[in-house]
């Protein structure tokens, strides 16, 4: 059996809790090498159609009627006269879910498309809420619940925190009125650092190998954070991933493809010029407004951990190792 990066498995986001938590639905039975993950048009009929809305029905929700009767009517609610799809959220209460999901999988693995789904729970956007002082004990620990607070322990087994359920811990190094990165020759000893039980020449190869993605700062090579999946060399230590970056990306990175989009050759097209040239000039003008205004950013260093580890994770700030391994330079001049 191979294993393939859930990131791969065809899905989608069936629903959100709270704020920040959101629950995907992931179909293994769609997974194919090379193929599109989006899930077609057709099978998302057939999920409202013969899955989720009969399973409103089956457990008699009291709230059926706010649930359009077929995957058309839904999505002609959704879509306005231009095409642009406009979400709204419907809510089902806690106590309703046991029954629902049951009757939902139940359902999906009467189809073959569906057989063997599971649920992905994800909680994102978290980290400015969990700020907090990693040597004070008791910020220590509501960060911790506030970080779990949309999820029942109870609910979830000793060897599902160990095995299924992550979390990443972060450090933040701040010099106020700098940008803070990190130099690129000294990535190896924050991996060592991640990874103490790892052997220096596992690391060493392990650096040299596909699972490490380095990320250079435009074109300056002595500057760069990084990328890499650990879950094997790494499994002596509990760590999954490591994530070391610079907050000065905040600026331009974007998940959309939007105004800091690449430029690529046939952007200068006459056709496309000048929306090229109009990007650039936003390009300039953030960038000269960090300047003046002194936009300082912090290096950033995260591992996944299993969620039953984490509170212990990073609690033992490596300064030494931090004023080795970071570099700090003035705002103004960095921008």
């Amino acid at each position: 059996m191979n294993e393939v990066p859930l990131s791969h498995i065809p899905n989608m986001c069936f629903a959100k809790v709270g704020t920040h938590a959101k629950i995907n639905i992931m179909f293994p039975a769609l997974y194919a090498s090379g193929e599109s993950r989006k899930i077609p048009e057709d099978l998302l009929t057939m999920f409202y159609e013969r899955v989720f809305r009969p399973s409103l029905v089956a457990i008699n929700f009291p709230h059926i009627g706010h649930w359009p009767p077929s995957s058309a009517a839904a999505w002609a609610l959704l879509r306005g006269v231009d095409g642009t799809l406009q979400f709204k959220t419907i809510s089902i209460p806690s106590r309703s879910l046991r029954e629902l999901a049951t009757e939902v999988c139940r359902r999906m693995d009467e189809i073959r498309e569906f057989k063997d789904a599971f649920w992905y729970h994800e909680v994102r956007g978290t980290k400015g809420g969990t700020l907090h002082n990693p040597h004070d004990d008791r910020q220590a620990a509501d960060a911790l619940h506030l970080a779990f607070k949309d999820l029942d322990f109870t609910k979830i087994s000793n060897d599902d925190l160990a095995q299924r359920w992550f979390v990443d811990v972060g450090i933040e190094v701040r010099h106020p009125g700098h940008v803070v990165h990190w130099r690129s020759d000294t990535h190896m000893e924050v991996l060592q650092h991640a990874m103490p039980s790892a052997m220096p020449a596992a690391v060493e190869s392990f650096k040299r190998g596909s699972n490490f993605t380095l990320d250079p700062c435009a074109q300056i090579s002595d500057i760069a954070g990084f990328r890499a999946v650990t879950k094997t060399i790494g499994l002596g230590d509990g760590v999954r991933y490591i994530n070391v970056y610079s907050t000065e990306k905040e600026l331009h990175y974007q998940i959309l493809k939007g105004t800091y989009k690449e430029i690529e050759p046939a952007d200068f097209f006459p056709s496309k010029l000048a929306r090229t040239m109009t990007r650039i000039n936003v390009w300039t003008k953030a960038l000269s407004d960090a300047a003046e205004k002194t936009q300082e950013a912090s290096a950033r260093y995260e591992v996944r951990v299993p969620a039953n580890a984490c509170g212990g994770v990073l609690r033992e700030i490596p300064y030494d190792m931090l004023g080795r391994v970071c570099v700090s330079v003035r705002a103004k001049t960095w921008w």
